[in-house]
């Protein structure tokens, strides 16, 4: 029961934080002080929360017994039953796999961040799948009680905000608009 709710806390302080960060980069940009200095900190700060976030799931996945993750896989749908040979290797995996994301975030790696970004977006689409096919699916995220839902969306979307913010290039030529068009059009 106590994860059930700390799994919703914490769900609610990634979307807290991250509209946080859009209220001080909008700020920052009405006002002109969205400098390279002030975009290093975006960058910065976007992959330190970002590595938290995993380190706490991949930890909260680590203290729970492997058959929880499996049945939210399942749940989804996706061709993974609960027969599958690969299940539980699988269940095992995702949270090491999240912990070491987490320890390779700390570090100015642009391959791990737009790595990180195409797992989120994968989660997501994910989520939109089961959404649109009407489906009540628990999320294996932080300890497998959340539903896909608002918030699961909310918290999910914004760690994929996240991850676009924290890779700098991206984040370069999107707050200071340089060769932004040129790039969009070829």
């Amino acid at each position: 029961m106590w994860r059930s709710i700390l799994e919703i806390w914490i769900a609610r302080l990634v979307v807290v934080l991250v509209v946080g960060g859009f209220l001080f980069t909008a700020l920052a940009w009405i006002t002109g002080r969205l400098d390279e200095r002030a975009i290093k900190r975006i960058v910065f700060w976007s992959r330190i929360g970002l590595s938290l976030t995993f380190l706490y799931s991949g930890l909260v996945k680590l203290t729970n017994p492997w058959y929880v993750l499996a049945t939210s896989i399942v749940e989804f749908k996706v061709g993974i039953t609960d027969n599958s040979w690969f299940l539980r290797p699988l269940s095992l995996a995702i949270p090491w796999a999240e912990v070491v994301i987490a320890l390779l975030l700390l570090f100015p790696l642009r391959w791990v961040v737009l790595s990180t970004g195409a797992v989120l977006m994968a989660f997501l689409s994910l989520g939109v799948a089961s959404e649109l096919r009407g489906m009540q699916v628990t999320c294996g995220c932080w300890g497998g009680t959340m539903l896909v839902g608002p918030l699961w969306f909310g918290e999910h979307g914004g760690m994929f905000l996240m991850a676009l913010a924290a890779d700098e290039v991206l984040a370069k030529r999107v707050f200071t608009g340089k060769d932004l068009i040129k790039e969009l059009i070829r």
